[in-house]
Parts: C-alpha cells; structure tokens; sequence
C-alpha cells in the first residue's frame, strides 16, 4: 500500500500518520513474539518505517535514525545492530539464491540450479566481487567449485570480522 501511495506521490500527511498508527499495531503484536522471527520481524518494521519517512520527506539515514525506531537498509548501524542482536543464530543466509538453489524451467535442457546457469560464464581465474555479501554460503560454494578470487564486501565490519574468523 505505501508503495502505492509513494508511486501516486501521495506518501504524505495523512496517509503517512495511517501507516505509521498501522505499523504501530503490527509492532504491539510483534513484541509477544520470541526468538528469531520476532526479531526479524522487528528488524523489518523498523526498515519499513526508515523508507516511509524518507520517501514522505526526503529525510536521510542519519535524520531518520534520531527518529524512533527507523532505519534505512542503506544505514551501516542499522547493519551492525541487525548483526549484533541476531549473532546467535548465524547460521548462512541467502536473501535471494545460493550457488545450489535449485532452478526450475520448462525446458529439460535449462541448467537446475544457479551455479550450473553462472558457470559457463566464469572461469576459474575471474576476479568476482561479492557485494553485500552478509551471511551468504555464495562464496563459500562457488570458492569450492573452484572460483576462488572472491572479494566479499558488506557494510558491516563486525559481519566481515566474523566471516574472516570462520572461513580463513
């Protein structure tokens, strides 16, 4: 619905207070939530309020974090903190695929998973840059699949301490 809003180029006033009052109610019910997806949850409302009140008033990352609250996915504290409070459960993370993810496609030919679509386009020597890499198995798979000149890169020094740590 914001995004609606936004496009129209009516992310303002009124429509912002009944996004933020709705936010509001879904965070009251998230707060009964424990472990792991109360967090995420919380982490995503606390973006989703960061991007209202920039895209309504052209606010940046430093002006919306002194607000109650909100973050940007652009904001490196917001990145830290993500980090942080959710350490404990580091397990590897993909927002979108990872080299295996299975692939489907009508035709029988089609590669089946992402690394057998990426790999006639690389070779062992490509030089790859990792951007926002995260807690992504990306790397660490296609390092395996002998692709190993990777460069990760995150906004979150204390993730890439942590990745060093564990992978060498």
């Amino acid at each position: 619905f914001a995004k609606e809003l936004f496009e129209a180029g009516k992310l303002e006033g009124s429509s912002v207070s009944m996004l933020e009052r709705a936010l509001e109610a879904v965070e009251q019910r998230i707060q009964v939530l424990n472990g792991p997806d109360g967090e995420e949850l919380y982490f995503m409302a606390t973006i989703l309020r960061g991007t209202i009140y920039q895209q309504s008033s052209g606010l940046t990352d430093e002006q919306i974090e002194k607000m109650s609250n909100a973050y940007t996915f652009s904001n490196p504290r917001f990145w830290e903190r993500y980090y942080e409070k959710t350490r404990a459960k580091s397990e590897r993370f993909d927002w979108y695929a990872t080299w295996d993810t299975e692939i489907t496609s009508s035709s029988s030919a089609a590669p089946t998973t992402l690394g057998a679509l990426l790999k006639p386009y690389l070779r062992p020597d490509s030089d790859i840059l990792m951007l926002g890499c995260g807690r992504s198995d990306l790397s660490e798979k296609m390092y395996r699949a002998g692709f190993e000149k990777i460069v990760n890169v995150d906004i979150s020094e204390q993730l890439l301490d942590g990745l060093r740590q564990q992978l060498g």
